[in-house]
């Protein structure tokens, strides 16, 4: 490689922005890929610029940022700032490769060579977003970020706007076709829905029927992700996408060792850690978003003050800031406390006391208004033999619904035989089974209840219980 004057003399070494932020700064705002910048780096394949860029590289690192400084030089003409050798930068990594981003970006890397279909599920705070946007920075990828609001024209809209594909005036499957017509000409690409388990719900699965009819008729690898609710949501409404997954993946959180990596380009003292660690890796409070907040607000701190090393009060005063400037809070109550508020609003108020008895009040108003009922057995009844009929007698009050009751005689089989029971119990009477076969090794029984509240109706719709017998 050829290096100019200007650009040699260019290279300095100071505490500012590392060279790994200094790139990919200038790749975002050229949209250079990563693949154009490996090709021009002699000696360095393009996952080793990956992982330099992400703060992972463990290789000679004096090489490679020379080479690197001096292409950003070349591109750029302007000086190119090198953090001090030996000294910690005190900032965060750019991205940093845990073992959950690392199954993210293997799931998306297998989709999109695979033409696969993969699923991704996470709590929030745990880095899928952070992942996946990170995977969609690679040539030839669509991401795509749902919220609640979102129709089914305006999910066909941002594929359509990802993909650089004029938004058509026609019909919603005229449009679908566009956009199977462009992924079956322009082979190797990924979509990426994020957010996804924001387009199902008990009333409709049209949005994610979309996703699957161009992912069954085009050649597209397809990664799905959202919260762990999708996963149910795709396993009860949503079976003809379910049989067709390939990959998944459940992310579990950073490890004691992740945050360590993580803080690699702090100083950071003992208690600190702990404290760092407590945040990220809590199952119940911690995660990835947290602690990335957290750092953000010590970083500026500490820039503030111009110290450099890491410390409890530090994170605390951090954290006052987090508060200050408005936290979104996310407190799961546990289902029989849930089940036994009625619809309406309601406040939660918790009270911390620290051990100088000082006290501090926080009060959260939130709303119930659930529309539906749906339950069964958790586990089947079996029998001896197959039953014949069954006796279903409810104590509820559906005023203002519509209810259905099912039952089964295969229960334990993976796709039972459901029928529908509800016009018997209506008026107290026997129903007869209509199924005679199973594939599973036993017989046994079940009951599903479903009772969906008319909109508008503002009665109460309960159950409290029912009784029954079959033979």
């Amino acid at each position: 490689m050829e290096i100019t004057a200007a650009a040699a003399q260019a290279t300095t070494y100071t505490t500012g922005k590392t060279l790994a932020e200094q790139i990919n700064d200038y790749l975002a705002a050229s949209k250079t890929s990563i693949a154009t910048l490996a090709s021009e780096i002699p000696g360095y394949s393009r996952p080793t610029i990956s992982r330099y860029l992400s703060g992972k590289y463990e290789g000679d690192i004096s090489t490679i940022e020379k080479l690197l400084a001096d292409w950003l030089a070349q591109r750029t003409g302007e000086a190119v700032e090198l953090p001090e050798p030996g000294r910690k930068t005190g900032r965060k990594p750019v991205f940093y490769e845990s073992r959950d981003a690392l199954k993210v970006l293997g799931v998306c890397q297998s989709c999109q060579e695979y033409i696969g279909l993969g699923i991704v599920v996470a709590r929030s705070g745990y880095g899928k977003t952070y992942s996946l946007r990170q995977y969609a920075k690679l040539p030839r990828v669509a991401y795509i970020e749902c919220d609640d609001t979102m129709s089914s024209r305006d999910l066909v809209e941002a594929i359509e706007k990802s993909l650089g594909i004029p938004s058509g005036y026609g019909t919603i499957w005229r449009r679908v076709n566009g956009i199977r017509d462009f992924f079956n000409t322009n082979k190797g690409y990924l979509l990426i829905i994020d957010e996804a388990d924001k387009l199902v719900s008990k009333y409709t699965q049209k949005k994610m029927e979309i996703l699957r009819a161009i992912f069954d008729q085009s050649d597209v690898g397809l990664v799905i992700a959202g919260e762990p609710k999708l996963e149910a949501q795709i396993k009860t409404y949503l079976a003809r996408m379910a049989n067709r997954v390939d990959f998944y993946v459940s992310l579990k959180g950073l490890d004691p060792s992740e945050v360590e990596g993580y803080l690699e380009g702090f100083e950071v003292d003992p208690d600190a850690m702990v404290e760092l660690k407590a945040r990220a890796c809590n199952m119940q409070t911690g995660c990835f978003r947290l602690l990335d907040r957290t750092l953000s607000n010590v970083t500026r701190i500490l820039e503030e003050r111009g110290e450099r090393v890491v410390t409890v009060k530090i994170i605390e005063q951090a954290s006052s800031l987090m508060d200050t400037l408005g936290q979104e809070e996310t407190i799961e109550l546990s289902r029989e406390n849930w089940l036994v508020l009625a619809n309406g609003d309601h406040q939660l108020r918790v009270e911390a006391v620290d051990g100088n008895f000082a006290t501090s009040v926080r009060v959260w108003n939130f709303s119930k208004k659930e529309t539906v009922i749906a339950f069964q057995f958790a586990q089947p009844e079996e029998t001896d033999a197959r039953a014949t009929k069954i006796l279903i007698t409810p104590t509820w009050h559906i005023e203002g619904s519509v209810a259905k009751v099912e039952a089964c005689n295969n229960a334990f089989d993976a796709s039972p035989a459901w029928e529908d029971i509800t016009a018997q119990v209506a008026i107290n009477r026997v129903y007869n089974f209509l199924n005679q076969s199973k594939t599973a090794e036993k017989w046994g029984v079940n009951v599903r209840f479903t009772i969906e509240k008319n909109e508008g109706y503002e009665g109460e719709v309960s159950i409290s219980g029912f009784g029954g017998a079959y033979e």
